[in-house]
């Protein structure tokens, strides 16, 4: 049974709608611009015709990435000695486990590669977005949310700023906001005034039950 629900609730954090409920759930908790209103769309995601503004909302999911929560799927309620040892090599020291000793925590920020592929792999899911952003409904605040797998150094917050505030000169149409969420923290970049703040969220676990919580008719 225990496995079971890990498998569904690791497919339903998968899913397009879950991530767009989170966002938005934190965009609420979290944005002090934000204006209740919003509702289902596409291109973007949602909208407000009241305030006139466009919330995309998507992950920079990277390879490693979905390989850990597909190995949650398979594996989650498993004792260490059910789990294949050639997995166990491969993730060492990166499993965790109940006070039963059953697998319920995997982790793909050690050891797989170096903080530039996923600094990379960011940066691409904001420039396509982007570029897409040219055929979506025409607002006049265009927000972009990003899931990000992977905790920033201070390098990787450097770069990443230098490369945001660049785009507002590379397109047409650019996100006057763009959000990064590392579970951590959240990155606010405002492109207009060319100006970011960091902000603890405190309550990560709590909003993905809550989330969560939406879906239980599924399970």
């Amino acid at each position: 049974m225990v496995e079971h629900l890990f498998t569904i609730m690791s497919e339903i954090r998968l899913t397009k709608k879950f991530t767009e409920e989170l966002g938005m759930l934190k965009i609420k908790k979290y944005w002090d611009s934000y204006v209740p209103g919003f509702v289902r769309c596409e291109r973007p995601d949602w909208i407000n015709l009241q305030t006139s503004t466009g919330i995309e909302i998507t992950r920079a999911m990277h390879e490693q990435e979905g390989e850990v929560i597909n190995l949650l799927s398979r594996y989650a309620g498993k004792s260490k000695n059910q789990l294949p040892s050639a997995l166990q090599n491969k993730f060492d020291g990166q499993l965790g486990y109940d006070d039963n000793g059953r697998l319920n925590v995997a982790s793909s920020t050690k050891g797989l590669t170096n903080s530039s592929f996923f600094l990379n792999k960011l940066i691409s899911t904001i420039n396509n977005k982007t570029e897409k952003l040219q055929t979506y409904k025409k607002l006049n605040i265009n927000v972009l949310y990003v899931f990000y797998g992977y905790i920033f150094s201070n390098h990787d917050i450097k770069n990443l700023t230098k490369h945001i505030f660049s785009e507002r000169c590379l397109q047409d149409r650019y996100f006057n906001i763009i959000i990064v969420d590392d579970n951590e923290l959240l990155f606010f970049f405002d492109l207009d005034t060319k100006t970011y703040k960091q902000i603890d969220i405190l309550d990560n676990d709590d909003s993905i039950k809550t989330v969560e919580g939406l879906f239980n008719n599924l399970t």
